[in-house]
């Protein structure tokens, strides 16, 4: 098979995706993404920042964001945080209660989604927080 190169490739991309770089959870975000979404994980643009949502609220990702609107026309963010973040001191910060800490990464991602929405309205914004299983955790 020849290999296309990136040049080759159209630099338009509709999708965002905003998650933490803990390597445990980047199989399960492409399924979700696959199955919920019908996106394909290796043709989006992938922004990969410890703490994910926090990211996004003190301003660390709003220059990427800018870019990958203007210059690669993307429009959905999907914001992936996770359980047993770093960023947010690990399960262990939340005495090991998985839905304790799963609080917080909402908390964050709604203030995340406020600053996006704040920032690009254009942008449609989805988010997860991701269990130790692999599998979105329900508000």
């Amino acid at each position: 098979m020849e290999r296309i190169k990136p040049a080759d490739k159209p630099k338009a991309v509709k999708d965002v995706v905003i998650k933490c770089m803990d390597f445990r959870y980047h199989e399960d975000i492409s399924r979700i993404l696959r199955d919920n979404h019908d996106v394909n994980f290796d043709q989006v643009d992938q922004l990969t920042i410890g703490g994910s949502s926090k990211a996004v609220v003190d301003g660390s990702l709003k220059p990427s964001l800018e870019i990958a609107y203007a210059k690669h026309k993307a429009r959905n963010v999907y914001i992936f945080d996770h359980i047993d973040c770093g960023g947010f001191g690990t399960l262990a910060a939340f005495d090991n209660d998985e839905q304790k800490e799963a609080q917080a990464h909402f908390a964050s991602i709604d203030q995340a989604q406020a600053v996006i929405n704040k920032m690009m309205p254009e942008f449609v914004v989805v988010s997860y927080v991701v269990g130790l299983d692999g599998e979105p955790i329900a508000r």
